[in-house]
């Protein structure tokens, strides 16, 4: 993909996509300058103490700063 998004080709990208796919992370909305990103939990994405795992909630904020990025150039 190269150039802007535009919200549709932004859904898909997040949907279907490495990582995001594979986690689970989906749009729930996108309005305009907001993306509503959502995340299902599961068992393969906690730590030991039942929480998600740091590393899935500084990619879901990595991602959800990039999607407001490209809402917002929209």
């Amino acid at each position: 993909m190269s150039g802007e998004l535009n919200p549709p080709d932004l859904a898909e990208a997040i949907n279907a996509k490495g990582f995001m796919g594979a986690a689970g992370f989906r749009i729930a909305s996108i309005t305009p300058g907001n993306a509503e990103v959502a995340l299902a939990r599961r068992e393969d994405l906690l730590q030991f103490f039942g929480h998600f795992h740091g590393g899935v909630i500084s990619t879901l904020a990595d991602s959800r700063c990039r999607d407001r990025r490209h809402i917002c150039a929209s």
